[in-house]
């Protein structure tokens, strides 16, 4: 079987705590994705793997807007899973 790519893009929240640290920030909002693409499904059972950097920070007077590159890589695959706002 495999596994819906939205299904893998749903563990981008836990994948966003393991890789960053924010600290003293009273609040943080999910805007959005700009871009996502599934290139290739993950199969069921598989390990998934999440990299991610920070392509872009703009300061606004109510806060920061941080926007990430992140890509989910399955185990035995030659393309990412997902690939959300690269």
């Amino acid at each position: 079987m495999v596994a819906s790519g939205y299904l893998t893009l749903s563990l981008l929240p836990q994948a966003f705590r393991d890789l960053l640290t924010i600290d003293s920030a009273p609040e943080a909002i999910d805007y959005g994705l700009n871009r996502v693409r599934f290139p290739t499904p993950a199969r069921v059972g598989a390990n998934v793997r999440c990299t991610g950097r920070v392509l872009a920070v703009q300061r606004f007077e109510a806060g920061l807007e941080a926007v990430f590159g992140v890509t989910f890589e399955s185990e035995d695959q030659h393309h990412p899973s997902a690939s959300p706002n690269q």
